[in-house]
């Protein structure tokens, strides 16, 4: 298996850039904008282009670089994102009503260290409420995605004196209405294991506890492509519960169930090697499944001709992995979710929880993985077995993995199904040999087993049962049994594996003792074709997450501070993914001045070509605020009109070419009714849109 020397680090670190590119066009692209002064932003975003443009290197994508090149690859990223930040506060200011009148936007806030629990902009007493009723903190949320969002759930670490809420009094309100309606919520201590990370010691972080909400508690989902905005203040004041409530304390029971067919619940036990078991009853009765989950890790080769390393996966017995001792339980019940911890060692943790409309995840912290003086080596997994009625696979060995983060390709256990020769394969690593690349998603399909009835005849009885894992970064996964996955979250490897790289895998971390890594897994247990349906969807929706952004406030809100904004008048159907929604020319001061300002939108048809049509799309009032006037289809690189590309495919000139045949002006007509573009199933369509400025 060709691992990832860093993608426990690099691949999260590059998530996050996905979320700008969507709205830094609008700079442009909003009323009252000077094009002509547009180029301090454009200069900005394109800090940040040319670094993903670094990230596609083959070696930035498998993690296959040297150490002091990985650290390299996270500065331009880091340094990309913050110029990336700057654009985004200067779209908010022109497109949320009042910012700059409720908003410090020196404080505000990007939250990017939301994956230890620390967020600047609420740290200490900074959400806390004054004796005068100043201060709080303002919370928006970006969706960068075509769609609506409405199971989506945010954790923001807060400071509680002495981890006693009863002392505090935390309010939280959604601001989409006008009429400041109370969100649900629920406190959750920040476990010892999370505040022992070397990097919060760094930055000084006293929070303790974090503040679990679903942005949609009050019933509003995310808008597509725009901000939603709350607030949230704290008064050291004790919290008051009249004996006789005025009104309705707001409750997660009111969130839409994620299911229509299944119901889910934890059931715990006081040890053993699995004490937590995800409990899944169909609403027929008749279905009922467990999934449960284990970690564990495997030691790499460190001898012999070949070692582990950043390319290679061989773990030193070939089929036997490693388990730890029974882990230790922790228990937190509450309003919106319910939470398990276990402790197996001091660098191995694992959180299984599930939230009030059945979302379940499982967030794990692995490291500083020991070495033990450079002797071993050893590559840590999550596996999760379930077991029940309907997840059997129609054929032993099948599982499913992603290619590319989009279609699914079928897997066989021991076998090459995909190899079209006369040639029967005989695998001879029993592990190493079944371990697939998941960007985004593992999968079990299940199948609909007949029984035979006591009167003597076959009914079917229990539908096809699916199993979905969805990761948050780049992993390697297998299937080695039937109803099982696993998938490897960190590696600590002493010896190079004389591919290229010429170093060992050992991370050292800020502290010089390992790298720690956290992560966390999405579970999605439902009929087969629920699972299938839902599938390509909810993976980019969970590739490309919400983002959260604070910021002090100077005031409170009133009833006519709404801070919303869509930048679509509609969402995207299901199967119409936005990928890119970008201000051309890229940099307007280099451009050609005649060429017009446009926006370069990109759209990937999710269906497959089996099963899904062709979609007509109609863009002319698509999005907010500009009216499109003229739509010309161009290859995904936006460097010649797609008719021409095709026309000249592998014709080579052996001279040089007038840029005539790829001027804006090729295959361009000038629309007199509503713009719309068929997009064919399967595949990524890219559009230069003229438009008008309503």
């Amino acid at each position: 298996m060709a691992s990832c020397n860093s993608y426990d680090v690099d691949d999260y670190n590059t998530n996050g850039t996905e979320n700008f590119p969507y709205n830094l066009s609008l700079n442009r692209a909003t009323p009252g904008s000077n094009w002509k002064n547009s180029g301090e932003s454009d200069l900005l975003v394109d800090r940040l282009r040319r670094a993903m443009g670094v990230m596609q290197h083959h070696d930035a994508v498998t993690g296959t670089e040297k150490q002091a090149v990985a650290y390299d690859y996270a500065r331009l990223l880091s340094d990309g994102v913050n110029e990336g930040e700057k654009v985004m506060v200067n779209a908010m200011s022109k497109l949320l009503p009042n910012f700059r009148e409720l908003i410090i936007s020196q404080g505000l806030s990007f939250c990017t260290y939301l994956n230890i629990s620390i967020c600047d902009a609420l740290e200490a007493e900074i959400p806390y409420v004054n004796g005068t009723g100043f201060g709080g903190v303002y919370v928006m949320i970006y969706n960068p995605t075509g769609w609506h969002v409405k199971n989506s759930w945010f954790r923001l670490p807060i400071y509680v004196p002495n981890l006693r809420p009863e002392l505090v009094n935390i309010k939280l309100y959604d601001l989409r209405t006008g009429t400041q309606i109370p969100m649900p919520f629920q406190l959750v201590p920040i476990s010892t294991r999370v505040r022992s990370i070397p990097e919060r010691r760094v930055f000084k972080s006293t929070s303790n506890m974090e503040l679990v909400f679903s942005a949609s508690g009050t019933g509003l989902a995310l808008p597509p492509a725009g901000f939603s905005s709350y607030f949230l203040k704290i008064t050291n004041e004790p919290t008051v519960r009249p004996r006789f409530p005025i009104y309705h304390e707001p409750t997660c029971s009111q969130l839409s169930y994620i299911s229509k067919t299944m119901t889910y619940r934890l059931h715990v036990a006081d040890h053993g090697p699995r004490p937590v078991t995800i409990m899944a009853l169909h609403k027929d009765g008749k279905s009922k499944l467990n999934v449960t989950m284990q970690m564990l890790y495997y030691y790499g080769e460190t001898s012999g001709m070949q070692a582990s390393g950043a390319y290679v996966f061989l773990p030193k017995m070939k089929n036997i992995s490693q388990t730890f001792p029974d882990p230790m339980v922790k228990s937190f019940s509450g309003e919106c979710v319910e939470e398990v911890h276990l402790h197996y060692n001091v660098w191995a943790t694992l959180v299984v929880r599930l939230y009030r409309n059945g979302e379940i995840e499982t967030d794990w912290i692995v490291g500083p993985i020991p070495d033990h003086h450079l002797q071993f080596s050893r590559e840590v997994i999550i596996r999760y077995q379930v077991t029940g009625d309907g997840i059997d696979p129609s054929v032993s060995g099948e599982f499913f993995t992603d290619s590319a983060g989009r279609r699914l390709i079928r897997r066989v256990r021991n076998e090459r199904p995909d190899w079209n020769i006369n040639y029967r394969y005989q695998e001879t690593q029993p592990v190493a040999g079944n371990y697939y690349p998941v960007i985004n998603r593992i999968m079990l399909k299940g199948s609909q087993r007949d029984v035979r009835h006591p009167l003597n005849y076959w009914e079917q009885n229990n539908p096809a049962m699916g199993f979905a894992v969805y990761t948050d970064r780049a992993q390697g996964g297998s299937s080695l049994r039937d109803g099982e996955v696993e998938l490897m979250v960190h590696r600590r490897l002493i010896k190079d594996d004389g591919y290229g790289v010429a170093e060992a895998l050992i991370e050292n971390g800020i502290d010089r003792r390992g790298l720690i890594a956290r992560g966390t897994h999405r579970l999605r247990l439902d009929e087969l074709h629920v699972i299938e349906r839902e599938d390509q969807q909810l993976a980019s929706k969970l590739v490309r997450p919400p983002k959260v952004i604070v910021a002090p406030a100077i005031r409170p809100p009133n009833k006519q501070d709404t801070l919303q904004w869509s930048a679509l008048n509609k969402e995207l159907p299901p199967h119409i993914h936005l990928l890119s929604m970008i201000a051309w020319p890229l940099t307007r001061a280099t451009a050609d001045p005649t060429e017009p300002d446009q926006l370069l939108l990109r759209l990937e048809h999710l269906g497959s070509a089996g099963t899904s049509g062709d979609e007509d799309l109609v863009l002319t009032s698509l999005f907010r605020g500009i009216r499109i006037t003229d739509a010309r289809e161009v290859t995904l690189t936006a460097d010649q009109d797609r008719l021409v590309a095709l026309h000249k495919r592998l014709r080579w000139p052996t001279e040089p070419v007038s840029w005539r045949p790829y001027s804006a002006n090729a295959f361009r007509t000038r629309a007199t009714h509503d713009i719309i573009v068929r997009l064919k199933p399967s595949t990524i369509s890219t559009f230069l849109l003229r438009y008008e400025i309503d």
